[in-house]
């Protein structure tokens, strides 16, 4: 069982702080992708979970994206639909509190059924979200949400960069970098920038139709479950996350051309984040 976590402390909004305006120019190329590498996770609702180890195990569970963890205590950019239907979820599940004992309970039961998943040293590692946190922005499509996690908070140190109309893309190399979905083993894909911004009307799985703002295309395939995964420079640098895909295969296929949200729109619900927690506790 889980306890109910919120995000506030100062050391946590320093290195969440840190992790977004730190550009970390001694890094190499390697050291920088490896960073990123190493703390992409998967996240979904679990349905089984059988410890094999304090916090490793096999599960079974539906995922519904990938994120990039972005401080060692657990915050994490991610894509904005992957955490919408959460949110709707955890609202019906909000009207059955009352058939819980304890606030607690109900809360350990949510926090039980959504998770973040990534593999520590051979083992499969499963840490709670808190469902007192989330951040996100839905015309660009990016979201900031924090696991309940006992480690120590520090940024995690990676290069970013800047997708724009006035750098000659087209010449350059981009990965995607992500974790397949059981065995948690690091899956990539290469391709190229096809256009620095575009905008336009689009639809979810739902038929409902909203507007997505300044993405960058490329040529890298991505597939559905894909929503979240980290897009990187041949610097090693991020420069966003897939966010969607426009489809090369007809209907029920979710393959098409990567569209990726740019990274300075997740660092700035970040930056949201951190001003906002920080008022939070100047008022106590």
């Amino acid at each position: 069982m889980y306890t109910y976590s919120h995000t506030q402390g100062l050391e946590s909004l320093l290195a969440l702080n840190a992790a977004v305006h730190g550009n970390h120019p001694d890094l190499t190329a390697d050291q920088s992708q490896k960073n990123i590498e190493d703390n992409i996770v998967r996240l979904g609702k679990v349905k089984s979970f059988e410890k094999t180890s304090l916090k490793g195990g096999a599960l079974t569970w539906t995922t519904f994206g990938s994120g990039l963890q972005i401080t060692t205590d657990g915050f994490i950019i991610t894509a904005a639909h992957v955490i919408e239907d959460w949110l709707d979820d955890w609202k019906r599940l909000e009207l059955n509190k009352k058939d819980y004992p304890q606030e607690s309970d109900w809360l350990n039961y949510i926090q039980d059924q959504y998770a973040v998943v990534y593999p520590v040293n051979g083992g499969i590692f499963r840490f709670p979200l808190d469902v007192s946190f989330h951040q996100y922005d839905h015309h660009h499509d990016v979201a900031l949400v924090k696991i309940i996690s006992g480690n120590s908070p520090r940024p995690i140190l990676f290069k970013h960069e800047e997708v724009s109309e006035n750098y000659l893309w087209v010449s350059k190399k981009i990965t995607s970098l992500n974790r397949n979905n059981y065995e948690l083993s690091l899956v990539s894909d290469s391709g190229r920038i096809r256009n620095a911004s575009i905008s336009g009307k689009c639809f979810d799985d739902d038929g409902r139709e909203w507007y997505r703002q300044d993405v960058f295309n490329t040529s890298i395939i991505a597939d559905g479950g894909d929503s979240g995964c980290p897009i990187v420079s041949e610097s090693g640098s991020l420069l966003g996350i897939t966010i969607s895909a426009e489809r090369i295969e007809p209907p029920p296929s979710k393959k098409g051309y990567a569209g990726c949200a740019k990274i300075k729109y997740a660092f700035n619900l970040a930056k949201r984040a951190v001003d906002e927690e920080t008022r939070k506790l100047l008022q106590y």
